[in-house]
């Protein structure tokens, strides 16, 4: 991916490799380590909202 994006936009394949992973570790600490955007605790499933009484 690094060196078709060097050969589009220009810059050094080395460069756009390092640009990738700190995106790839700025998204897994804002995230987590889980990439389908689930966190364990749902299991995917939306959180239930319960009307105030």
């Amino acid at each position: 991916m690094a060196a078709r994006l060097a050969r589009e936009h220009g810059g050094s394949e080395r460069s756009w490799q390092r640009a990738m992973n700190e995106a790839r570790a700025q998204y897994e600490d804002e995230h987590g380590q889980d990439p389908g955007g689930q966190d364990d605790d749902h299991n995917g499933a939306e959180p239930v909202l319960q009307p105030a009484l």
